[in-house]
């Protein structure tokens, strides 16, 4: 409680002081509070630290020669340069505030206690909003500061300012793309179905494109004019040479992309223009950690279940449903940070799974997973399409095709070039067409699988 009382202080002292011996005075306070923490610091958060020392010294030294320069008449009190100064030293002994901060925090209890929020819950969910993305740039400055060692940066020299800048810069980019790609989870995952006002009747199909074309904007088009048709309890599998627009189709087909011309039909329903959500319709993203909105599996999974209204005995029931349907029980409460790519990739399916959606978007799902747990990877989807649920697969694996895929799309630079049976798609001529290269002396089998 002292140590957060005395970071509030030095950081608010830091964003409104203005005379460089107060702020060369709180640089010296910053680097005396990490020290002091420094026995609370985790292994995982040692980066932090460090970071947080250098930024501290950092500061002191900014202030320091701001003080040396201002008094000797070389830059004026009020000069161009003096003001830069202030700012680049203000922006690094406030970083270091934040990090140290961090580094000490107990982010997994804190956003626990957090999420339990009842009477004031609005305030709790833009508190832990904060401090969500507030650890996403905390460790993408500290994954940075940690490979700069490693590779031998000079890190307490002149030359560290230029250092920690592109430090700084670079994680701060990387963690606006990680925050943009969690909030559009954030979306995906809140949004609830509302089943009354487009039911799902036994001859609705699933999802209907006409002539879609899809992007990023005017001049960024991605996907041109793409029809198919996919019903329920299908599984198709959607491949393409990299570049070819397999995730733009996911993520249009999720409502994360506005449609620029063409029609998009989700159970029978018309989607255009603005991006729309469905909660009946789940995306596993290619990447796992874009996904994740808790510190932990359980946690992660309890926070969508309860933006659903989900209670929270019937929440941890699916869960451990799910988790041992997977086989990852083990993982439930360690830190999602802690986790390996696959086993992050196990997580992120049982969150996609928990929803018990109607639409399945998979983006490389098996990527990087070895064999056993790719097996159960595809039972647990299969599980899911054997109830009803479409499942469209992106994959780069055309070695390991699911037993119950019987359709095959191929992209190539965004335009669809095959619908059809997965024995023709597979055909080296078809595959060719595809910029899909398969060794001659590879053969199918009549299970599609490569012999």
């Amino acid at each position: 409680m002292i140590r957060t009382i005395v970071w509030a202080f030095g950081l608010g002292a830091t964003l409104i002081a203005n005379d460089f011996r107060f702020l060369a005075g709180i640089a010296l306070l910053s680097l005396v509070y990490h020290l002091l923490g420094s026995g609370k610091i985790q292994v995982e958060k040692a980066p932090l630290r460090s970071l947080a020392l250098s930024l501290s010294g950092g500061g002191f030294l900014i202030m320091s020669a701001a003080i040396l320069l201002t008094g000797t008449g070389v830059l004026g009190a009020g000069s161009p340069g003096a003001a830069v100064l202030l700012v680049v030293g203000r922006v690094a002994i406030a970083a270091s505030w934040t990090m140290g901060w961090v580094a000490q925090l107990d982010t997994i209890a804190l956003r626990r206690r957090l999420h339990s929020v009842v009477w004031f819950q609005p305030v709790a969910e833009l508190v832990d909003t904060v401090l969500f993305h507030g650890s996403i740039l905390a460790n993408q400055w500290g994954e940075r500061y940690q490979a700069a060692s490693v590779r031998g940066a000079e890190l307490r020299s002149p030359a560290a300012v230029w250092t920690m800048g592109r430090i700084l810069g670079q994680g701060a980019l990387v963690a606006l793309d990680q925050s943009i790609r969690r909030e559009e989870t954030r979306a995906l995952r809140s949004a609830c179905p509302v089943p009354e006002l487009y039911p799902i009747t036994e001859t609705t199909v699933a999802l209907e494109l006409q002539e879609l074309t899809l992007g990023y904007g005017p001049a960024s088009t991605v996907l041109e004019q793409i029809s198919f048709e996919a019903r329920q309890g299908e599984w198709l599998i959607v491949a393409g040479a990299s570049g070819s627009g397999k995730s733009t189709l996911l993520r249009g087909i999720a409502g994360l992309l506005p449609v620029d011309s063409g029609e998009l039909r989700r159970f029978g329903k018309v989607i255009g223009g603005a991006p729309q959500v469905d909660g009946r319709i789940a995306l596993v993203f290619q990447n796992p950690d874009h996904q994740f909105l808790g510190s932990t599996p359980r946690d992660d999974l309890l926070w969508g279940l309860r933006q659903r209204g989900i209670k929270n005995e019937a929440a941890h029931q699916r869960i451990d449903r799910l988790f041992e349907r997977l086989h990852i029980t083990e993982l439930a409460d360690k830190p999602l940070h802690q986790l390996s790519l696959g086993q992050r990739r196990l997580v992120a399916l049982s969150g996609a799974l928990s929803i018990e959606p109607k639409v399945l978007l998979c983006d490389e799902l098996t990527n990087g997973l070895d064999p056993v747990n790719a097996h159960r990877v595809l039972n647990a989807v299969e599980l899911a399409r054997s109830q009803g649920t479409t499942v469209l697969w992106v994959t780069h694996e055309l070695q390991r095709i699911p037993a119950a895929a019987r359709r095959l799309l191929l992209l190539r630079d965004g335009a669809l070039i095959f619908d059809g049976p997965l024995a023709s798609g597979l055909a080296r001529e078809t595959l060719d067409r595809a910029r899909l290269w398969v060794a001659p002396q590879t053969h199918f089998n009549s299970n599609h699988q490569l012999d």
